[in-house]
């Protein structure tokens, strides 16, 4: 088992993701019929500006959502007297339109550096995703260096930038054409190019969720120490504890099965390493009388491999940082073998490569250069039914698996009661 040296110390409710460790602190507002996503602002930056037309939201708490506008210092001069911009809000997951907003001059409420028009209002729950876009005609080219600032305002367009201000009830990420994120830096300014108001709904439940805040740590940390307990008696008991130096949280997979080669290839010489999850049945007997039959000098990587696997960008899952719609051939994470030449690999080029949302794509990502023989499994199960020559099975409860394994040992397979 490869576990992180350390847990997350934020209890899951008071996360930004459940499966990271970010804290979310919010606020209630002091006008909280009346909140703006963003704000414009004139700043002592000299960095690059950059208009950014799309960005992904998740709720935090349940809102309503009232207008949609766009950034007030935006050329309403270039537009034809046919043409419009539209802001347009996405459901992340079905991408079905839900509300959008036209704008054709300056007109709108003015609040905070940007124009806004109603639309229908919107209860959006807590946990929904959404994105917010900006179509503009297709001739036109907005840029920082083209825009100028209205002769009512008193931005000046080398240090303009627009922030966040949303007292942390929603999550907004900023994103780039090929819906990656965009990371802030000292050399870059990003300006977003729309904005929507809202207000909070249910204040009490809010209010309720921060008060609660001291005593879920206390809980939290209760249970933290009541794990690392359980962990330490295992690894007594039975030696099967490898920790490595990261938070033991979803996002941190990659990263974990990165630094647990440093273990296999410091502490022993393997000729193949097995990962598997810890939610799996594995067949371990069979497996291991068919590894002499692999070839091993071209470098294997045996599985049963997703191919033409669609990118998320929503939920769990949500890839934020590799630009494809599909991922590389990958083998699903319940289990599947590398050869020696492969682990090493990896070994060497740990501290060079990107971890990606999970730890499946992430080696396939990085495999996917290399010239390697994959092989093919269907034995290598990534669901949850039960074969009789299955190498692995997912998905399983700790009694699950003990049943699984008596069965290998005392019945003719792991999948028959005798």
């Amino acid at each position: 088992f490869v576990v992180g040296k350390m847990d997350c110390p934020i209890h899951p409710r008071d996360r930004l993701n459940v499966h990271e460790c970010h804290r979310w602190e919010p606020k209630i507002p002091e006008k909280p019929n009346e909140i703006t996503a963003f704000s414009l602002t004139s700043g002592e930056s000299k960095a690059r500006c950059q208009i950014v037309p799309l960005y992904y939201v998740k709720v935090m708490h349940d809102i309503i959502l009232k207008a949609l506008g766009i950034v007030e210092i935006f050329p309403f001069g270039n537009l034809s007297s046919i043409e419009s911009v539209r802001i347009v809000l996405h459901d992340s997951v079905t991408d079905e339109e839900v509300t959008s907003a036209h704008f054709k001059t300056v007109q709108g409420i003015q609040l905070n550096g940007f124009l806004y028009k109603p639309v229908q209002a919107l209860h959006l729950p807590k946990g929904y995703e959404f994105t917010i876009s900006v179509e503009i005609p297709s001739k036109m080219n907005w840029r920082c260096s083209s825009t100028v600032a209205p002769a009512h305002t008193m931005y000046q367009m080398n240090t303009l930038e627009t922030k966040q201000n949303h007292y942390q009830l929603v999550y907004i990420e900023l994103l780039d054409r090929d819906d990656t994120v965009l990371i802030s830096d000292k050399n870059a300014v990003f300006l977003s190019a729309a904005s929507f108001m809202f207000s909070v709904h249910d204040i009490p439940t809010l209010g309720r969720h921060i008060a609660a805040i001291p005593e879920r740590a206390i809980s939290w940390q209760e249970e933290i120490n009541k794990v690392a307990a359980w962990l330490e008696d295992e690894a007594s008991l039975h030696g099967d504890v490898i920790t490595v130096d990261v938070v033991d949280v979803y996002r941190n997979l990659p990263q974990k099965v990165l630094l647990c080669q440093t273990w296999f290839h410091e502490m022993y010489n393997p000729s193949f390493l097995m990962k598997t999850d810890d939610d799996c049945y594995v067949n371990l007997p069979t497996i291991l009388k068919m590894l002499p039959e692999q070839e091993t000098d071209r470098g294997v990587w045996w599985g049963n491999f997703r191919q033409n696997w669609a990118v998320e960008r929503h939920g769990k899952w949500r890839e934020i940082d590799f630009s494809s719609s599909v991922y590389p051939k990958f083998a699903c994470g319940s289990g599947y073998v590398v050869s020696k030449n492969i682990s090493l690999w990896l070994y060497n080029n740990q501290y060079m490569l990107r971890k990606f949302q999970g730890e499946d794509v992430s080696t396939g990502i990085w495999l996917s250069g290399l010239d390697i023989s994959y092989l093919q499994d269907d034995r290598w199960q990534c669901a949850m039914t039960c074969q009789d020559d299955a190498f692995s099975i997912p998905e399983l409860t700790a009694e699950m698996i003990s049943w699984h394994w008596n069965n290998s040992k005392y019945c003719p397979s792991p999948c028959s009661v005798c």
